[in-house]
């Protein structure tokens, strides 16, 4: 039986890693992958340096040496935490010498993917069987989205597998309460740790206790019953004072943070009002001369390194203090948060080396970059016919369920959410452990949909931003088949991994254009307004060559954007053609991607989609996503003055 278990969990990973593998390199590199990229060959340096001894230690952990190699955790473009790049660095690490250059970069993200599905599919194997577990895992990795997702060198998809581990490893510790407090305090450190890698991966990780607060309430009696059971040891006053304790560096660093962040205000509306009297132009550089001066001149008063270390130390008094672990007491839901409060600051801090010189000043930072995107990066996006400047309307995450999940997937879903509910509210919370594990699943999934439906939340790149609440999706999707009878949850079940697994074959390799025949498909959701594309993935491998065999070495292409992925582009062989705008050579081609959202900054685009002439347009279903015109269509719309405003090639830079 245990053989038969393991050969199970080879195959899932073949099943997951294997396609990935032979696909890498489908999708274009994206917009964001050229910043993983250029990042991790900082990292790469240093830690290179730091081998052969050109650094010492000191001189490694410097602020200067931080600053300089570790671009991360700070103010934009740098805002994200590092780990998702040491993901790739550790893929790129292994696989240079037998993969081309994007392909050994997204293995590092491909192998935690495939690894992270073997351990949701023995964790659901043993909770809801083998079947659903198997559709479950096949559901979520072939989902069209989440697969073309699965490939980038980014911190969505990783950031989603992160928090589905810490959802794994805090059940398995409510799970073990009943039977071991020892088993049980170590599944509470590895959530601790699980946790704080959400955290080092995006700041959307930071959100990750929510839900695990509201499931200690809900889903906790599947262990250990709730945390206000009256049980023989500390009173509720002396449980509420040692999580105080444990809390207290928390607490303590909070106020400090935030009088940092008051002061990053204070010194980004100084700048704004001194450049916009004198060098307009440099506004798009206020983040770094907001960060560059506050670094400089306001270090923090409290020790950053002292204040979160003491956290494991106040967490082991709690425990010792609850006078645990004793014959015949459980593992309880106030030692789990003990654990978590006082490893996971510490364990976050030490995976972001960006905040070693000054862990308080460093996190302010980080803080005040992340929660004032909707003043640095302006992405308009078009969404049911309307371009919207940031956020979406509150009803955005719902109409995403339906636009991008495949029907039949989010049709079990609502299946498995409904049964389980009922299931709840007819046995009350000590119901099946199946109807629990579901809506356990479902509150991890609500997280992202609830703080995307905000109005200052980023609405654009589809659903890139909720990729986490679509993967728990649709691994209800999978348990729901364990609630039917046999033939009917087969049945049904294969259909929708067959129908999942066809809808990620007709759209690869530009799956994130991928939508729902709920709305018919890509060609029904233009109709309905939505963006086509976005990310420069259908800048794929059919493109490129097109452009290469069709652009002679005196001439050079133009893009309608240019983010610095295209530079390993050519830099790798993968476009051997000369775009830069300062590079001699006649401009022969201008390469436009249907993104009409970004067509409110360049008119002159939008004309050029709906009245020039292609020489070669990359369809999907009927539907452009991107279109190279010759220059002289670029030209002829100029000397006819249909574009309005807006210069479309010289439009060289732009954000995503």
């Amino acid at each position: 039986m245990a053989e038969r278990s393991r050969l199970d969990a080879l195959l899932i990973f073949v099943a997951v890693a294997v396609p990935l593998l032979v696909t890498a390199e489908g999708p274009g590199m994206v917009w964001d992958e050229g910043y993983t990229v250029d990042r991790v060959e900082k990292v790469a340096k240093w830690f290179d340096r730091l081998v052969r001894g050109e650094l010492d230690w000191r001189q490694a952990i410097s602020a200067q040496a931080i600053d300089h190699y570790w671009p991360f955790a700070r103010e934009e473009p740098d805002g994200h935490p590092p780990l998702y790049a040491l993901v790739a660095f550790a893929g790129w690490i292994v696989g240079r010498v037998l993969l081309p250059p994007l392909a050994a970069y997204r293995l590092g993200p491909i192998l935690l993917i495939a690894t992270t599905m073997t351990a949701a599919y023995v964790f659901l194997r043993g909770r809801l069987g083998p079947w659903p577990a198997a559709a479950a895992v096949l559901l979520c990795v072939y989902c069209p989205r989440l697969f073309s997702h699965a490939h980038f060198a980014l911190y969505d998809m990783p950031l989603a597998c992160w928090w589905l581990l810490t959802a794994i490893a805090f059940w398995r510790a409510a799970e073990a309460a009943q039977r071991s407090w020892w088993q049980a305090l170590s599944w509470s450190g590895a959530t601790a740790v699980l946790l704080a890698a959400c955290a080092a991966t995006k700041f959307t990780g930071w959100l990750v206790p929510v839900p695990l607060l509201v499931a200690t309430w809900i889903c906790w009696p599947r262990a250990g019953r709730d945390m206000a059971d009256a049980v023989p040891g500390p009173g509720m006053r002396a449980k509420l004072l040692l999580t105080a304790v444990t809390a207290l560096p928390i607490v303590v660093g909070a106020w400090p943070v935030l009088r940092q962040v008051r002061t990053l205000e204070r010194i980004d509306g100084e700048l704004r009002r001194e450049l916009a009297a004198v060098e307009p132009a440099r506004q798009r550089l206020i983040p770094r001369l907001v960060a560059d001066r506050y670094r400089r001149e306001h270090p923090s008063e409290v020790p950053g390194w002292l204040l979160f270390g003491a956290g494991p130390l106040l967490a082991a008094f709690a425990l010792v203090r609850f006078n645990y672990p004793q014959r015949g007491r459980r593992f309880t839901a106030w030692e789990l948060w003990f654990v978590l409060l006082g490893l996971t600051p510490l364990a976050t801090v030490m995976l972001v080396p960006s905040w070693w010189p000054d862990p308080v000043q460093r996190i302010a930072l980080f803080l005040w970059s992340n929660l004032t995107r909707a003043r640095t990066t302006w992405i308009p996006t078009l969404f049911f016919g309307q371009v919207y400047e940031f956020g979406l309307p509150w009803y955005n995450t719902l109409a995403w369920l339906v636009l991008a999940m495949p029907p039949l997937t989010l049709l079990l879903v609502a299946i498995g959410l409904g049964a389980a509910v009922a299931g709840l509210l007819s046995r009350g919370r000590s119901g099946s452990g199946s109807a629990m594990l579901l809506v356990y699943l479902a509150i991890h999934a609500a997280t992202l949909l609830v703080v995307r439906a905000l109005p200052n939340a980023p609405g654009h790149d589809g659903i890139r931003q909720l990729v986490p609440s679509f993967v728990f999706l649709t691994l209800v999707a999978g348990g729901a088949l364990g609630r039917s009878g046999a033939v009917v949850h087969r049945l049904l079940g294969g259909a929708a991994v067959l129908w999942t697994i066809a809808a990620t074959a007709v759209y690869h390799p530009v799956q994130l254009s991928y939508y729902s025949l709920l709305v018919g498909g890509l060609p029904g959701a233009t109709r309905l307004g939505m963006e086509p594309t976005y990310y420069w993935d259908a800048l794929d491998a059919r493109v490129r060559a097109w452009l290469t065999e069709h652009t002679s070495a005196e001439e050079k292409i133009a893009f309608s954007s240019l983010p610095l992925s295209f530079h390993y582009l050519r830099s790798w062989g993968y476009l051997p053609v000369r775009f830069l705008p300062d590079e001699p050579g006649r401009i022969r081609w201008y390469v436009l991607q249907n993104r009409p959202g970004m067509f409110v900054a360049r008119p002159l685009d939008r004309t050029l989609a709906e009245r020039g002439r292609a020489a070669y347009v990359r369809r999907r279903l009927g539907v452009p996503l991107i279109w190279v015109f010759p220059i002289e269509e670029l030209d002829r719309l100029k000397r006819e003055n249909v574009g309005g405003r807006g210069d479309a090639a010289g439009s060289w830079g732009g954000g995503s």
